[in-house]
Parts: C-alpha cells; sequence; structure tokens
C-alpha cells in the first residue's frame, strides 16, 4: 500500500525535486511483521520522502495542499505516534538518521556508533523498502549499507557479549530451585531464553527486534525449528530440572552452529 501511495499520490506532488522515498524506521509494516491487528493504532498510507534541508518546508508544504482526503479508502490524515497528521513525512536525510541512530552513517560509522545503536533502530533503517533513492551522492541506500551489519570483529565482540549474558544467569534456575523457588527458576529460565533467542538471530546476521517480534524473527530463521522446540520446552517447563534440559539443548545448538 505505501509503495502505491508513492508511486500515485506522492511522486507525482514531487516531481522535479531531488528526492529519496521509502518506509523505512519504526513500524511492524517495514519489518514485514505486520498483521490485521497492526492496523489498530498508528497505521495508514505512509512514506518517509526525504529532500535537501533547505527545501524541507517548501516540499511539505507542497505534498500536504496535494494529499487527497483518502487513499484507497483509508485517510490520508490519521493519528500516528499520538499525532494527527499526514501520511507523508518530509523530512532531510541527515535529521532523521541522526534521529533515528544518533549519527549519520554517510559521515562514517565509529566503533561507539556501532555499539551504541540500539537494534531495533538499526533494523529500522536498514530493513523497509526504499521506493526512490535520487538524492545526489550518498543517499539512503547508501547510508542503509554501512550499517547493514557489523564488520567481523565488532560481530563477534557483540556474540562474545551475549553469550556473556546468558553466561551471568546460566546456573540461576537452578540455584533458584535449591531453595525451593520454583517462580523464581521459571523467570530466569524465561528471561535466559529471550538471550537466546537474540544470540540465534546475532549469529545469523539478523538485529533482533523488540520483544513483540523477537519470536516470529525467530521462527523465520532457516533450521530453527529444533532451537525453538528446545526454548518452548524450557518455558513451558514445570520443574527446573525440565527448565534446565531445555536451557542446556539450546545452548549446545547455538553452540554448534557458532562453532
Amino acid at each position: 500500500m505505501s509503495r502505491a501511495f508513492y508511486g500515485e499520490v506522492v511522486a507525482p506532488l514531487v516531481a522535479g525535486v531531488e528526492h529519496s522515498a521509502a518506509l523505512v524506521g519504526p513500524g511492524s509494516e517495514v519489518l514485514a511483521f505486520d498483521t490485521a491487528r497492526s492496523t489498530d493504532h498508528d497505521w495508514g498510507p505512509r512514506v518517509l520522502v526525504f529532500v535537501a534541508p533547505e527545501r524541507v518546508a517548501e516540499v511539505e508544504a507542497k505534498v500536504v495542499a496535494g494529499l487527497p482526503e483518502r487513499f484507497r479508502g483509508l485517510p490520508t490524515v490519521f493519528e500516528y505516534h499520538e499525532r494527527t497528521r499526514p501520511g507523508v513525512t518530509v523530512t532531510d536525510l541527515g535529521s532523521w538518521l541522526v534521529g533515528e541512530l544518533g549519527f549519520d552513517p554517510r559521515a562514517g560509522v565509529s566503533l561507539l556508533d556501532r555499539l551504541s545503536a540500539p537494534w531495533q533502530r538499526l533494523a529500522g533503517v536498514t530493513r523497509g523498502e526504499v521506493f526512490h533513492d535520487g538524492l545526489p551522492g550518498a543517499g539512503l541506500e547508501a547510508a542503509r549499507a554501512a550499517v547493514r551489519w557489523y564488520p567481523d570483529d565488532v560481530w563477534r565482540y557483540v556474540l562474545a557479549c551475549q553469550w556473556r549474558r546468558i553466561a551471568q544467569e546460566e546456573p540461576f534456575p537452578g540455584r533458584c530451585a535449591e531453595v525451593g523457588d520454583e517462580l523464581g527458576s521459571a523467570v530466569v529460565g524465561a528471561r535466559l531464553a529471550r538471550e537466546v533467542m537474540r544470540l540465534a538471530l546475532l549469529l545469523r546476521r539478523r538485529y533482533p527486534p523488540y520483544a513483540k517480534w523477537l519470536g516470529s524473527a525467530l521462527a523465520r530463521l532457516p533450521g530453527a525449528a529444533e532451537l525453538r522446540e528446545s526454548l518452548i520446552a524450557a518455558v513451558a517447563a514445570r520443574s527446573w530440572r525440565e527448565r534446565e534440559e531445555g536451557l542446556t539443548g539450546a545452548y549446545a545448538r547455538l553452540a554448534a552452529l557458532q562453532n
């Protein structure tokens, strides 16, 4: 829908203006996780248009004035992140990138930049669809390519950090059980399962999404069926020994994958 909205409505309004247009950033539809449920909030014909900084106000005024009230039966002005506004956002690329990531990848990406950017933000910038990339010089696709994934040495560091997160709490499901705290064991076990899911995605060069879509992202990984079975067994377990059996099975599968 957003691709058609750009092609049929927005593109004619910005004809002759150097610009890029895309559906990127926040939103379940950017990561292809949207469902019918997604239409109950922050949803409608939407596209981001990037232009030169000095042309933002001019182009925005032209687009807003030219938008039809509805597109394919849907309003083009709707509530998005608690603000009622048009579904077209006109901005300059540099400001948008800094707002999303804290830096503009086209100016170079430092080690601190890579390690400080949240996975969900990186996924939002690098996923989604670019409908047109017509900005002069390094444009949207160049920015996305710069942060598509970590360099190998940083990737290995991130993996080590994630293994360390698991190692710090790995004994606790059993330790909680030793003092009769089955609830505490289950809570820690579920948290460990979450970190395993993130690790699995990182090993496959995928930025983990936020909690709502973590399981969906894991289900799309090739060869993840057995890992999911181990984690489901761990989370559903009614005893700490069953819980640890599921978790250790998951650890072993990921260790083999990394090796």
